[in-house]
């Protein structure tokens, strides 16, 4: 990972690299070249007297708030999948623990007995090797 200068090193070797730059991205290239983000970059272009359009600016402020949304749903779909991994888990070590009882009777109470079928499937199902996911857990 590269070590970012301070502020006013980068503006002073920034003046010379845009004079020599001939790319089409100087806001990428920059941001590349001296690890800041682009919304710093555009900041610190204009500054220097480099003319960078509000669209330009707006489109990439977009663009890293959209990011940022991405990876917070990335974070929270994690973190759901983990917490049902495990609930799985600590229902399969009680379950295999108790394993050699049989089910509930229906006759006695339903309900449990469903609830002890439905997690004996589940188990079964991630035990076959199948991928972990909330749709295949749903009774």
């Amino acid at each position: 990972m590269k070590k970012t200068h301070s502020r006013k090193h980068r503006i002073n070797s920034t003046r010379e690299w845009v004079k020599s730059y001939s790319g089409n991205h100087i806001v990428k290239s920059y941001s590349k070249k001296y690890a800041v983000n682009k919304l710093c970059a555009i900041k610190e272009l204009r500054l220097i007297g480099v003319e960078i359009t509000q669209e330009y600016e707006i489109e990439i402020k977009r663009s890293v708030e959209d990011l940022k949304k991405q990876r917070q749903l990335n974070k929270e779909k994690r973190d759901q999948e983990y917490r049902i991994t495990r609930s799985i888990n600590s229902i399969n070590c009680s379950l295999e623990i108790g394993d050699h009882n049989p089910p509930p009777k229906i006759a006695n109470n339903q309900a449990s007995a469903r609830t002890w079928f439905t997690r004996r499937l589940r188990i079964k199902h991630l035990n076959d090797g199948h991928k972990l996911t909330t749709s295949s857990l749903q009774a």
